[in-house]
């Protein structure tokens, strides 16, 4: 049988999404027993969808008001921009639906133009790699958790305070 991988449900992605969007704008941080610590925020560009397409983007994109307005009236998060910072390595993730890594920025490489430069991208890669697994990690252990139904709340109330 040839292996054929399907992306995430729609569902999933989506909620995935929401909960990066609240977990960047309230908590911020992760602890990660094997990576350590390492925070993260929505960047600039958040596409929402349900009938049409709202993509909303600027430096104020994760605080405006028609993205909450959207949410508030049943559009699903579809594509959204974050950034992760490990140390001091800030990555620039563009994600869309099925949990797909549409375009990734990685620090600047500084190792120039012989085999080192190379093998920066490359752990650089690794690394983010490690870092987006790591993330819907917590977003699963948190999703099957009996506390589940408070984190719903927590968003819920999250959601009408950014939007009032």
């Amino acid at each position: 049988m040839p292996f054929d991988p399907q992306p995430c449900p729609p569902h999933l992605s989506t909620e995935f999404f929401l909960w990066l969007w609240w977990h960047g704008s309230e908590k911020n941080q992760f602890n990660d027993p094997v990576l350590g610590p390492f925070e993260i925020w929505m960047e600039d560009k958040i596409v929402l969808e349900g009938g049409a397409k709202n993509a909303i983007s600027g430096d104020s994109a994760a605080k405006d008001s028609s993205a909450f307005e959207a949410l508030s009236s049943g559009k699903r998060i579809s594509a959204m921009r974050i950034a992760i910072r490990r140390d001091d390595r800030d990555f620039i993730l563009s994600v869309k639906e099925g949990l797909l890594l549409d375009q990734v920025k990685l620090p600047t490489v500084e190792g120039g133009d012989d085999d080192g430069g190379f093998y920066e991208a490359v752990f650089l890669i690794e690394e983010v790699r490690v870092l987006w697994n790591a993330l819907f990690g917590f977003f699963a252990t948190a999703r099957v958790s009996t506390s589940w139904p408070e984190t719903v709340e927590e968003i819920k109330a999250w959601l009408e305070e950014t939007s009032s």
